[in-house]
């Protein structure tokens, strides 16, 4: 139980929606509003939720084990919402097809989440 909250702490909890488009069938997954850089737990010594780093953790793996094709957000800065809406408009292909960017965006919130508990580590050993 703890570790789906997590999931719906950390943001990036990702609801499974199919959707179908001239016989493509997509896989969509889509993050509420908070992310990891946003996200402030104590994650080191946490007596009233020890597990929270390695939950974390295997949060990142579960998300980068779904198969994604295209990447919505809460908010547009979370995969460049005004440029795919852009080139939408001249035609082409889709820019909302984006594999690539759901794991660039994991990418990111891991990154910050790394740092977030190197940096608690380091208070935790003063």
């Amino acid at each position: 139980m703890r570790f789906f909250m997590l999931l719906l702490l950390v943001g990036l909890v990702t609801i499974d929606a199919r959707a179908q488009n001239q016989q493509t069938d997509w896989n969509k997954p889509f993050p509420p509003h908070k992310v990891i850089g946003n996200v402030y737990y104590v994650l080191v010594n946490n007596k009233d939720y020890p597990d929270i780093a390695d939950d974390y953790v295997k949060s990142f793996k579960a998300l980068r084990s779904l198969p994604v094709d295209v990447f919505l957000g809460a908010h547009g800065s979370f995969y460049d919402l005004t440029t795919k809406y852009a080139q939408l408009e001249k035609g082409g292909a889709n820019p909302f097809i984006d594999p690539a960017g759901f794991k660039a965006h994991l990418d990111r919130q891991e990154k910050n989440f790394t740092a977030r508990l190197d940096e608690q580590k380091k208070a935790a050993t003063k």
